[in-house]
């Protein structure tokens, strides 16, 4: 006799070997959901970070940095300044950027000084005020008045830091602000710079920004659904950002304390939170919310630290629901008052 099976066995093996696949196919699956891994409907779109066609320049600050700075869509549109987080560039305002132009602001993003295409001057120390001093000569470089301010994670604290570093400036050419997953205070003690660049410096564990450790540490940064593609874009902005700006910008932002500037900043202020932040967690959110004259909560259900990935839409909704309100201040400061109280939470 044959050892070979006939027709029949043949036919139940292969049904056999179908279970199995199927087996494993949905293991995977449920693997794959319960971690919050979706590979489709990417908010960002086929065009991902592409900034939107316009002008480059740049920007030469009173020490010697120079940063690279694109303002895009019509010269007579409402302006809108994106300064963008820790270890990104201006990309990451890319589907942000894209589609204020097409409801017609100007939009101003830049480089911060050490990251992407801007530099900084050779054995500077980075420090919280100095990116507060950038966002006021972008602003004034590009002609830039009755502003709107969106700024992400180190960006939004780039606000704020502008507003205590120049509280004038602030006043006469800010009509809102939106606070993208950011802070006024982080750890209250600065990390020691030696430990910081022991960790982050150039050429120093290389396998946090690489491969699959480099992958999942991105991925804390990241909520739900969590997206390859975000997870990924986080990681290569991470490794490509100079050691000098990684370790620096994370030591000083460490020790800072910027709760003193936010009772002067008294125009309509939405502040933004993901309730899967890990890094700049709501309670963070909600202590701005509390010191700011001004400001609204927006807390983003299942949403990580990344919003300009995550959730482009729901941060243009926020700038022109800010503008709206601005709107509303110059006619009647008090219907602007009464529509801060109005919290929301929206879907991600």
């Amino acid at each position: 006799m044959s050892g070979r099976p006939g027709p029949l066995g043949r036919v139940r093996r292969a049904l056999a070997l179908a279970g199995v696949g199927a087996a494993v196919a949905v293991a995977v699956d449920r693997a794959r959901r319960r971690e919050g891994w979706l590979a489709d409907t990417d908010p960002l779109g086929p065009k991902g970070c592409a900034l939107p066609e316009g002008r480059s320049l740049v920007v030469a600050t009173d020490d010697g940095a120079r940063l690279a700075v694109t303002v895009a869509g019509p010269e007579d549109g409402p302006t809108v300044v994106l300064p963008h987080c820790w270890t990104g560039s201006r990309g990451m305002w890319g589907a942000v950027a894209r589609r204020l132009v097409l409801l017609g602001h100007r939009v101003v993003l830049y480089d911060q000084r050490g990251h992407g295409e801007s530099t900084a001057p050779d054995g500077h120390a980075p420090s919280i005020p100095e990116l507060g001093h950038d966002l006021r000569a972008v602003i004034d470089a590009t002609g830039s008045t009755d502003v709107l301010l969106a700024g992400h994670s180190m960006g939004g604290m780039t606000i704020q830091s502008y507003a205590l570093e120049h509280p004038e400036h602030f006043r006469d050419h800010v009509r809102g602000a939106v606070l993208v997953a950011t802070a006024a205070r982080t750890l209250g003690r600065e990390v020691p710079a030696a430990l910081v660049t022991a960790l982050l410096g150039d050429g120093r564990m290389e396998w946090t920004r690489r491969g699959a450790i480099g992958r999942r540490l991105a991925a804390r940064a990241v909520g739900s659904p969590r997206r390859p593609r975000h997870v990924q874009l986080t990681l290569d902005a991470f490794a490509r950002t100079p050691g000098p700006a990684r370790a620096g910008y994370l030591a000083a932002m460490s020790g800072m304390d910027l709760r003193p500037c936010l009772r002067s900043m008294d125009v309509p202020v939405i502040v933004m939170v993901g309730t899967r932040d890990h890094l700049t967690p709501p309670r963070a959110a909600k202590v701005l919310v509390e010191q700011l004259p001004d400001a609204e909560l927006v807390l983003l259900p299942g949403a990580g630290h990344m919003l300009p990935l995550e959730a482009p839409d729901r941060i243009v909704d926020s700038i022109r629901r800010v503008a709206r309100r601005a709107d509303a201040r110059r006619v009647s400061p008090a219907a602007s008052t009464a529509s801060a109280g109005e919290a929301t939470t929206p879907t991600a």
